[in-house]
């Protein structure tokens, strides 16, 4: 389990080594371990999820991929059960493959002797294992409960989404940091999570003003950070 930081020691190693900063939600670690389930998560996922760790493992430093304890925890509390319904769900597809073509036997889905459970879980573990893991100061609290009260994104009126917001203001309260002591790379904030922070790349007219007054951008997965970041996007 990767070590916790003080927000503000996270922040000086990234001022002390900046390139690109790659900040990962609890949703966006976990759809790594979804891209075999679901068919709207490109595949492209694995690839980019290989690319930043070698990246951030580079000598010297290519890319900061980041996170706040909160996701930490969120993540620990679901990684078995996802990984575990990957596995179900291969050895489903497989018995209903054989159901299906009696005739034949069927080599071509031996994905459970092949271990694409364990590879998929080894490749977020290695993920995760790359990550700075922060705290955020006590100031997040209340400006994640300012949120939740007004009813603001990525909570609403009817979906309070405490947690969520804290993880919001963690990373808007890091790169807030950081930009004032004069880092210029690309800090992009990653998660799936439509339904609560809009569509990227704006999102929520509260979230696209938030990020803009720290220059970062907003996307959905580790596929669209890297071509963000590639593209020059703010």
């Amino acid at each position: 389990m990767p070590f916790v930081y003080r927000m503000s020691d996270v922040a000086a190693m990234l001022v002390q080594r900046p390139c690109p900063l790659i900040f990962l939600d609890t949703a966006a670690i976990l759809d790594i371990v979804r891209v075999p389930l679901r068919p709207e998560l490109p595949a492209g996922i694995l690839t980019a999820a290989g690319s930043v760790i070698e990246q951030a493992d580079f000598t010297p430093r290519r890319m900061w991929l980041v996170t706040s304890s909160n996701v930490q925890v969120e993540f620990e509390r679901h990684r078995d059960s996802e990984t575990a319904n990957l596995s179900r769900s291969i050895i489903h597809l497989e018995a209903v493959a054989k159901l299906a073509f009696p005739e034949r036997h069927v080599d071509w889905v031996d994905w459970v002797r092949l271990g694409l459970e364990q590879r998929v879980k080894n490749l977020v573990d290695r993920l995760v294992d790359t990550m700075e893991v922060f705290e955020g100061s006590p100031a997040c609290l209340p400006n994640a409960h300012g949120r939740v009260r007004r009813g603001e994104p990525p909570a609403t009126r009817t979906k309070p989404s405490y947690m969520d917001c804290c993880i919001f203001e963690e990373f808007l309260e890091l790169v807030s940091s950081i930009r004032a002591q004069g880092f210029r790379e690309h800090a992009v904030f990653v998660t799936p999570n439509h339904k609560d922070y809009g569509r990227p790349p704006d999102g929520h007219p509260r979230i696209r003003d938030d990020l803009a007054l720290v220059g970062a951008s907003y996307v959905a997965n580790l596929s669209e950070a890297l071509a963000a970041i590639a593209d020059g996007s703010p």
